[in-house]
């Protein structure tokens, strides 16, 4: 349950000086970014002139100094803290100081997001949005990730809610010389791309994944039972799960709405268990008795607005509470460098783009409409494009190791983390070499997570269960159209986004709270059973299923009322003397 902040700046008797008030704001900020229902865990170091602070500290995250690891490197020596030293694999978000240097680090897929920002006075870092906000005492919006959560429920590859601040890139480190006081940021990936590998037959690509994923889950260094494991009815936990069975009681957990209880899910996830020997606990999301209006603002001031995946969050985050408060520090995900199971095939980048979260308002008609406003434009970062002669397969996948994962992956990671630690050993820079390396046909849908997942875990139906179920029921209940109603037909709204865009989507939202479920519901329940080949074949002859308007007005309220309440954080630190004191 860790987030992490450093400061350096420039002047070193700068931050001597104004150590106790950099103090005060770390609690301040403590206090703005937790859940007063969970004890504060702060913890603020001092060294090399550089200030840190980690809010809510467990035992997993390593501190030397003024340097802090967040998730889990598999270095262990002394020296792990010094800026230019082996890093070591795992899943991580590395802040480390010295004399003369600071370095942020990445792991291989960026799955915890280092934000930073930098000017002639100091650095600050943070895996927090919010929290270099209120470090700066102002907030200056980046209306270009308007269009992209609009059309995709993420803020896009455009960066944050703010315009100075800027992501470290997956599998980099950024460099600050402290003499100089210039940053350069150095790629792993880029120092591997021109390595050849030699022709391999399958089998020796199976080995090769095997061992890789063997080798990140035995050294993962947690205590079994301060840890659960996600566990459902599908592969990549089903894989975890058997291969931590074989050295760990670690705990397994299953959550979902009581009418869930017997789904095939739960009753396959606990099957599993049972077959595995470990413990197992299905935990009935209970919603919340909070108004609509406190559900969503206490996801958004967890997810800092970076997702609209709030379906797993509706009961106000309680059970992650209940973790925090029985001494459980993390968890460990199934997420993995593949890119996703059951893809359609591609034919364009139309294709490619929308399957990945980076849709175009333009690319579907239900949406099309906003395109035109003003500040809706969407450009796909130069970076991001195709390359000349690039296979859409070798794109898209190319896409999800440096779009999907460290943008959206990741910000459902840092939702957690206001509670639990995160571990995510399917995507070590091993595996993941791996799998950047596999001929498209061994990487496509999985097939050799899928295939491993076959030759070692017991034998037992595979299930699925979508949260945009949980989501469109909870976002058509009569209540919560009713806020968004009224929350998008303010002032606050027409200033933050176009009076045709607010106008729009009010009058798409439903006015029949009769319960029926929505048109786009019906579909999704019919899509869940058809076999995938339908599926296929009818993408390429059916026209886009219109978005659902409850779903859209929900980001556009995400929009506005993250930009309100990043105006409010600006606001707590700067009404004090923290600013001039520690910029003069």
């Amino acid at each position: 349950m860790a987030k992490a902040v450093l400061v350096c700046f420039r002047d070193r008797a700068v931050a001597q000086a104004r150590s106790s008030v950099m103090t005060a704001a770390f609690r301040t900020i403590d206090a703005r970014l937790g859940d007063d229902r969970v004890a504060s865990r702060l913890k603020i170091t001092t060294e090399y002139g550089v200030i840190s602070a980690c809010f809510g500290h467990v035992d997993t995250v390593s501190m030397r100094g003024a340097s802090i690891a967040l998730g889990q490197t598999e270095r262990k020596d002394k020296f792990w803290s010094v800026p230019g030293n082996a890093v070591g694999d795992g899943t991580y978000a590395l802040f480390r100081a010295a004399d003369g240097a600071v370095e942020l680090a990445t792991d291989a897929l960026a799955t915890r997001t280092i934000w930073y920002y930098q000017d002639d006075d100091w650095l600050i870092a943070s895996t927090s949005q919010r929290a270099l906000i209120m470090l700066l005492g102002s907030f200056i919006a980046n209306h270009d990730a308007v269009p992209w959560m609009l059309a995709n429920g993420v803020a896009g590859p455009v960066g944050g809610w703010d315009k100075r601040l800027r992501r470290v890139p997956p599998d980099s480190r950024l460099l600050l010389d402290r003499a100089t006081w210039q940053v350069r940021i150095i790629s792993e990936t880029a120092s591997q791309q021109n390595l050849d590998m030699p022709p391999l037959s399958d089998a020796a690509w199976r080995q090769l994944f095997e061992t890789a994923v063997r080798t990140s889950v035995e050294r993962l260094d947690i205590v079994s039972s301060q840890w659960r494991l996600p566990l459902s009815g599908g592969y990549d936990s089903r894989l975890l799960a058997t291969m931590l069975a074989e050295s760990r009681r670690i705990h397994a957990v299953t959550w979902g709405r009581q009418q869930d209880a017997h789904h095939t899910e739960m009753s396959v996830a606990a099957e599993l268990a049972g077959r595995l020997q470990l413990p197992h606990e299905f935990i009935t999301l209970v919603p919340s008795a909070d108004g609509v209006a406190v559900i969503l603002d206490r996801f958004l001031a967890m997810s800092e607005g970076l997702t609209d995946s709030v379906a797993a969050y509706l009961d106000g985050f309680r059970f992650w509470c209940d973790f925090v408060n029985t001494d459980v520090q993390g968890i460990i995900r199934g997420d993995e460098p593949f890119g996703g199971f059951g893809w359609s095939p591609v034919h364009s980048q139309r294709d490619v783009r929308l399957g990945l979260g980076l849709a175009f308002l333009s690319d579907r008609p239900s949406t099309a409409w906003l395109a035109s406003l003003p500040g809706m434009a969407q450009e796909l970062p130069a970076t991001l494009e195709q390359e000349t002669g690039e296979p859409l397969e070798t794109w898209r996948h190319r896409l999800y190791r440096n779009y999907r994962v460290p943008v959206a992956l990741a910000a459902l990671t840092e939702t957690k983390t206001a509670y639990v630690e995160v571990l995510n050993p399917l995507q070590s820079r091993r595996a993941v070499e791996v799998v950047r390396a596999l001929p498209n046909r061994l990487r496509r849908d999985k097939r050799l997570l899928i295939d491993l997942t076959h030759r070692l875990a017991p034998s037992l139906p595979f299930a699925s269960l979508r949260e945009g179920d949980v989501l469109t029921d909870f976002l058509h209940e009569p209540r919560t159209v009713s806020f968004l109603r009224n929350a998008l037909d303010t002032a606050d709204a027409r200033a933050l986004l176009p009076a045709a865009a607010i106008d729009g989507l009010l009058a798409r939202l439903p006015v029949d709270h009769s319960g029926k479920r929505s048109r786009r519901g019906l579909i999704d329940q019919v899509k869940r059973y058809m076999p995938r080949w339908i599926k296929r074949r009818l993408k390429r002859v059916v026209p886009d299923v219109a978005m659902d308007p409850c779903l859209l007005a929900f980001r556009a309220w995400v929009i506005v009322r993250i930009q309100v309440l990043m105006a409010q954080d600006a606001a707590v630190l700067a009404s004090t003397t923290m600013q001039a004191d520690c910029r003069s």
